[in-house]
């Protein structure tokens, strides 16, 4: 009877845990665009971009983490919950590491069935010409 009670409670603690860990179905995130073209950049010169989105959902959303494809590519956004019809964005510094083509990718969580959504970010860093030195 001990161990039938034992299985019981982690049974009922296992269900709690997982209920707590569901996305929201209500929740909605939709952004302005999700690609970008930087076109031709210096080479010696950083640049950011803003990818704006709002909740058009019925629930908060939540940034819960961004991910991005190579370290040159350094997101930040609002760690608080969006309401809905609130507005927000999310911030990105690009940081080239050498000329050339470079393509980067931000994975963003959020708590939606529909996470993660997925921006792209491309370019071209000029090479430095020799007679400019």
């Amino acid at each position: 009877m001990k161990m039938i009670s034992k299985i019981i409670l982690s049974l009922l603690f296992l269900t709690t845990i997982l209920s707590c860990n569901q996305s929201n179905d209500n929740t909605t995130i939709s952004f302005e665009k999700t690609d970008y073209d930087f076109g031709e950049i210096a080479a010696d010169e950083n640049v950011s971009l803003l990818f704006r989105f709002s909740n058009t959902g019925e629930a908060p959303l939540i940034i819960k983490n961004i991910t991005t494809s190579c370290g040159c590519t350094v997101p930040e956004w609002n760690k608080k919950s969006i309401m809905k019809d609130e507005e927000s964005e999310i911030k990105v510094d690009i940081h080239p590491t050498g000329p050339g083509i470079f393509n980067s990718s931000l994975t963003v969580f959020y708590n939606s069935d529909n996470s993660p959504q997925t921006l792209r970010i491309k370019g071209v860093v000029e090479y430095l010409s020799l007679l400019d030195k």
